[in-house]
């Protein structure tokens, strides 16, 4: 393994950038002069996930040998992406286990008390993603923070339990090797926090979409403990239940497809023949039986098929991310009501999600067509249903007033998938932090709800080419936050998006919480920030009693008790529970 890691290496540039003295050797990046922040790239941190490290727990560099000292590893750009199935990126490499990090005012970090630390993990379904979307410059010249991102293993490579191989693992599971790679990327940040002018008591680990299930995974894992002490998790989904050995028998097909399914007789009929023949195949091999059905977008946010009302399954989600047993110990819901990692922690999402890529385009659609449409749908969960939704949502059947049709479509996804989720995954949070942190004599953590319905200001180039989304749609906290509002329409040719101060503002307020949250594990009360028990007797006692935060347009805070409770009792009512929250 030591030879794969050295062939990667490459001399340090001749123009003499900023080092770092890391545990594996020293890296060399680029200084940009005119705003002070250091540019660390492409750094591994793990050993390559090839051969027999292909479908298995993540090794670090210097446990398998790794290590490139005493050379100086070239940190000038970003590593390759890892192996690609989504419908925004393909591609990719195996070879792909390397983090990035922004350090501000370079030369001031050493002798201090160290900066804090934000690390993220970027979204796509658990099926694609790369850090190197993700310049986060300007976050870290904004925050004075310390930021790290790294690229961890998607879809098969990095989700796939199946029997032979947790059969063949020491611990005897399989899957989750993407959020093993996590929270090795998360170990390398406490090992190396004084090389990087960090304080390892203050790290922030923050994602979006199945970034942020990416922390709500971590959360529920004793092992993370330590390895960071806030959280923030933008969009993630909080269907988190599927067990080892449902996955693994749903992933049978995928072995047969790959020709590697096990067999009566032959190199196959063992355990050990069946990962041989796993991890003899190439990686385009691989690559090409990823499931349709592990990307989940086009179901999320489409209107529910009127089968689902039937399944005891509910929306019958394929299990990517799962309870695994040995990193995942229990579903997320369970493992946030036992305190497993109690930290203070922001659960945020947007009122309108599914604008980002909806099912249908709605918009020209006449009202006899979207009434039948909708009713196609709903009325499998009883006669009459259908409408009854859409008045709750302010549509006026057979009329040209009211709700708009889009963003009426828009928001019956969000609320049943995730907003009404993110009620429920924060109560159990405040309840089972406050819990666990007083059975150790500790003040209870700052827990929040964080509801963006601020939109921008036009509408912005999103996941779909031929379609811009206009309401608070699924990412663009995270574009605002980052102040990368082109994230999506970089490299389709499309005109970058002017944003205005309405917009700036949002980027700013975003951009703050992110800073201040993670310098102080708090935000403050004075500017609309309340934890989620805030004016509710005994706290979180009742579960009927929250309060969360809206942020609105301009960025402005705005403290509401009882968000969407309405909503979310009508889906509850007509048997929308877990079975229908997002999955991945």
């Amino acid at each position: 393994m030591l030879g794969l890691v050295s062939v990667l290496l490459l001399a340090a540039s001749a123009a003499g950038g900023p080092l770092l003295k890391l545990d594996c050797g020293r890296a060399e990046g680029v200084l940009n002069a005119s705003t002070g922040v250091a540019a660390f790239k492409g750094i591994p941190y793990a050993m390559p996930p090839l051969g027999d490290l292909r479908f298995a727990k993540t090794v670090s560099l210097r446990e398998g040998g790794g290590c490139w000292a005493p050379s100086v590893w070239n940190a000038s750009k970003f590593g390759d992406d890892c192996m690609q199935s989504g419908q925004f990126n393909q591609g990719g490499a195996e070879d792909c286990l390397f983090i990035n990090t922004w350090i501000p005012s370079w030369g001031s970090q050493e002798g201090g008390a160290g900066r804090p630390v934000m690390v993220y993990s970027y979204g796509g379904d658990l099926t694609d993603g790369r850090s190197s979307s993700y310049d986060m410059a300007w976050l870290a010249e904004r925050t004075g923070h310390v930021i790290v991102s790294m690229n961890y293993r998607v879809n098969l490579f990095g989700f796939l339990a199946l029997r032979e191989l947790s059969a063949e693992a020491p611990s005897g599971a399989s899957g989750n090797f993407g959020f093993w790679d996590q929270l090795e990327a998360l170990r390398w940040v406490q090992t190396n926090a004084a090389a990087l002018g960090a304080d390892r008591s203050r790290v922030t680990f923050f994602g979006q979409s199945s970034g942020g299930t990416s922390v709500f995974a971590l959360l529920a894992a004793p092992l993370a403990r330590g390895t960071f002490s806030r959280a923030i998790s933008l969009s993630g989904s909080a269907n988190l239940t599927m067990g080892l050995r449902e996955a693994e028998s749903q992933n049978v097909p995928i072995a047969k497809a790959l020709g590697c399914d096990a067999q009566p007789h032959g190199p196959r009929s063992t355990p050990a023949g069946v990962v041989a023949c796993l991890r003899n195949l190439s990686a385009l091999d691989v690559q090409a039986a990823v499931p349709a059905s592990w990307n989940t977008v086009k179901a999320l946010w489409s209107l529910p098929p009127p089968e689902a009302a039937k399944d005891p399954r509910g929306m019958a989600y394929q299990g990517i991310a799962i309870v695994d047993g040995e990193l995942v110990t229990a579903p997320l819901r369970d493992a946030l009501r036992q305190g497993t990692n109690p930290m203070p922690f922001i659960v945020s999402s947007l009122a309108e999600e599914a604008d980002a890529q909806p099912g249908r385009v709605v918009s020209g659609m006449d009202a006899a067509a979207f009434e039948a449409l909708t009713d196609a749908s709903l009325d499998a969960w009883g006669a009459g249903t259908g409408a009854e939704v859409r008045r709750a949502y302010g549509y006026d059947d057979g009329k040209a007033t009211g709700a708009p049709a889009q963003l009426v479509y828009d928001s019956i996804m969000t609320d049943y998938g995730q907003t009404c989720a993110s009620v429920s995954v924060v109560a159990d949070a405040s309840r089972g932090f406050a819990k666990a942190a007083a059975e150790a004599g500790d003040p209870a953590p700052a827990v929040y709800q964080m509801y963006v319905s601020a939109r921008p200001t036009h509408p912005v180039w999103g996941f779909d080419a031929t379609y811009q989304p206009r309401y608070a749609f699924h990412s663009l906290d995270i574009l605002a936050g980052l102040g990368h509002w082109d994230l999506w329409s970089a490299g389709r040719g499309k005109p970058a998006y002017q944003p205005e101060h309405r917009d700036t503002l949002l980027r700013d307020a975003i951009a703050e919480v992110f800073g201040n949250f993670t310098r102080d594990g708090a935000l403050s009360s004075s500017e609309g920030w309340q934890v989620a028990g805030a004016g509710c007797p005994g706290g979180l006692a009742s579960p009927s009693c929250y309060t969360a935060v809206n942020v609105t347009d301009g960025g402005v805070a705005v403290p509401t008790r009882q968000l969407r409770e309405d909503i979310c009792t009508l889906w509850s009512s007509l048997g929308f529970d877990e079975r229908f929250w997002w999955s991945n």
